[in-house]
């Protein structure tokens, strides 16, 4: 699904800030982002080199923008969502040719990815992968098996295009919510697979690794014998061999605890069957009455256009969290209802909307 990229962008707008002397406000024409700056660096229709949040950026290239140490992470390199002069910035942009390797990029056409030409990587999550005690270990791990895909979602601001194609389609739209992507797949053989995003775990308490947490999120649902009665289900009526289930992990340790948990707490948002994941309209069932597992919580169902009524998109992507009212939602997840959409560039139809208040700390 969903790739990171630094892209070449072209300035729509630049906007002053009031009571700023020194910085401006740009804004992208084929994203739905804007980007606080220096004053008098850019035009309309200048082009830009657009790093979005979570882009890890080297040290040398920090060095050149004049910003050591002024990043996020215990780095000081990683973008994220900041605000100024109550201004929200989504990213970092610089002008191409300001820095080593951005020669010539002026001349690059808008969307051309110059990720790896930059060096620049995307901040994971799963590097502070944590045992029991909450100590940073390393934990056994292999790639992902062939039957569980990457999964990720691309961001609504990315793809402007996609979110006026929904406008009058029924949609599901629940909340994202913060936590740890957590995936559990079991075959009619009784093989019982759990990953991370990018990592099939191995279950080793001893010896060269610490137990992952999943394995106790696992014991704690009975979620193999809950998916194996629902399988067998599957089974006799349809001929499936495999379910899966993909979620959020939250509480003690994990993403820090947004939500303030007491003990692990599992939410499901995706169900596959076979390999193929099941229609938004038909996971919440599933989940709740089925298989018997609790739902990320479910905010909408309707046309898009509907949802968003005289607002904004980013505007509807703010409120507070069903998990816990006194901390603001991450934001938003949107897909069709009842049939899967495609797109040529975007793949499966299914975009995410983060707020941006809740991404420049105001949590």
């Amino acid at each position: 699904m969903s790739k990171y990229q630094v892209t070449i962008e072209t300035v729509k707008d630049v906007l002053p800030i009031e009571n700023a002397d020194r910085i401006e406000l740009v804004k992208l024409a084929d994203k739905d982002y804007q980007l606080v700056v220096q004053k008098n660096q850019f035009t309309i229709g200048s082009k830009i080199v657009y790093i979005p949040v979570d882009g890890i950026v080297p040290d040398k290239m920090l060095e050149q923008l004049g910003l050591t140490g002024r990043l996020a992470g215990g780095a000081k390199n990683r973008v994220k969502t900041i605000k100024l002069k109550g201004m929200p910035s989504q990213g970092l942009g610089f002008k191409p040719g300001q820095v080593e390797g951005s020669e010539g990029f002026d001349l690059l056409e808008p969307g051309t990815d110059v990720t790896e030409i930059l060096g620049i990587t995307k901040y994971d999550p799963e590097d502070q992968l944590q045992n029991p005690a909450g100590y940073k270990v390393r934990v056994i791990t292999n790639p992902l098996p062939e039957f569980v895909k990457y999964y990720d979602i691309e961001g609504a601001q990315n793809h402007k295009y996609i979110v006026e194609k929904l406008m009058d389609v029924e949609v599901d739209i629940t909340e994202k919510m913060e936590g740890s992507h957590f995936v559990a797949s079991l075959d009619t053989n009784g093989e019982f697979t759990l990953c991370s995003r990018q990592r099939n775990l191995v279950d080793k308490e001893n010896g060269d690794g610490v137990r992952h947490d999943w394995f106790a999120v696992a014991e704690k649902y009975d979620l193999k014998n809950k998916m194996n009665n629902h399988l067998n289900w599957l089974h006799d009526e349809f001929n499936s061999f495999r379910l899966t289930v993909r979620g959020e992990v939250c509480g003690p340790k994990w993403q820090g605890n947004y939500y303030g948990l007491k003990e692990l707490e599992l939410f499901i948002f995706e169900v596959e069957i076979d390999g193929e994941p099941i229609p938004a309209g038909a996971v919440y069932s599933t989940v709740k009455e089925h298989i018997g597992l609790k739902h990320v919580p479910f905010l909408f169902r309707g046309y898009l256009r509907d949802f968003i009524g005289g607002s904004s998109l980013v505007e509807r992507s703010h409120g507070q969290s069903e998990v816990n009212k006194n901390k603001i939602r991450e934001g938003i997840v949107i897909r069709p209802t009842w049939k899967e959409m495609r797109d040529d560039k975007l793949g499966r139809v299914i975009i995410k909307q983060r707020d941006p208040i809740y991404l420049s700390n105001e949590k």
